[in-house]
């Protein structure tokens, strides 16, 4: 009788290889969800810590809220107080900042004495590991004053915390891609057509981070992950360029862009409407 040992055949080791790469194969796919879950999470976490530091610091100041403009404001006597600052020169370009001063430019905002943790600023899902901050603040909120009646007739910069009628549903962080580094400026949207007649523009555009979705904050704190309902928003490249009429996703951004508006998709959370 010939006693076989317990080495594999080849037959048997190209079908335990084959079964090993199947299952690898349909793993992945759900190991990569599981990931950009767990940064969607930490992404929204980011913003919530973001926002209780805003909201401290204007505890701390008599209700008057950090400048939402990173500096170089075209408007005299505005620019001098930003919660960060741009790290790059002027208002053009700051993609080739070196990392030193990147972090100096978050060092020297107002919120980093409330804020120190550095990773905190910045999506975990940004690939361009250059970049430190990916956050920006709504330009409603202490924005600059240029911007009155430039974004439609509507459009007024408010300085207290106190002015913003439904913090529920008004927008203070968001994620956001630009292009030209760490994010210059604050968060903004041309005129729009609930208030002029006029379609919602991308004057900035959200971040799509997390495979056709944004994340974002409100003034009362609460954050929230929204999945875009246009494939066509997580592929704007053109600064300034007008989704069309009606585009959902630009009035939705636009409705919680707009303190005191009733948003378009209140989603888990909601506010009241403005009398």
């Amino acid at each position: 009788m010939k006693i076989r040992h317990g080495a594999f055949t080849l037959i048997e080791l190209l079908v335990v290889i084959s079964i090993i790469a199947l299952l690898i194969a349909l793993l992945l796919p759900a190991l990569g969800s599981a990931k950009e879950a767990a940064n969607v999470s930490l992404c929204l976490s980011n913003q919530r810590q973001m926002a209780i530091a805003w909201s401290t610091y204007i505890s701390d100041n008599h209700g008057l809220m950090p400048e939402s403009e990173t500096g170089n404001s075209v408007t005299a006597g505005y620019g001098n107080h930003p919660w960060v600052r741009d790290a790059g020169l002027g208002r053009t370009d700051n993609i080739q900042a070196n990392r030193s001063r990147r972090l100096s430019a978050l060092q020297q905002g107002l919120l980093f004495e409330y804020l120190q943790s550095i990773d905190i600023y910045r999506c975990p899902s940004e690939s361009r590991a250059q970049v430190l901050r990916t956050y920006s603040i709504s330009g409603w909120l202490n924005g600059d004053p240029f911007h009155d009646g430039n974004l439609g007739s509507a459009f007024r910069t408010l300085v207290k915390r106190e002015e913003v009628l439904s913090p529920a549903i008004s927008m203070s962080f968001i994620e956001e891609f630009d292009e030209r580094g760490d994010n210059l400026g604050s968060w903004i949207m041309t005129a729009s057509e609930t208030r002029d007649g006029m379609s919602a523009g991308w004057a900035d555009w959200p971040g799509n981070f997390h495979n056709g979705g944004n994340g974002h904050a409100f003034v009362d704190g609460h954050a929230r992950y929204r999945r875009f309902a246009s494939p066509q928003t997580g592929q704007i490249s053109i600064r300034g360029s007008f989704p069309p009429l009606g585009d959902p996703d630009a009035r939705y951004y636009d409705s919680i862009f707009n303190p005191g508006q009733e948003p378009i998709d209140r989603g888990r959370r909601s506010g009241g409407r403005r009398n």
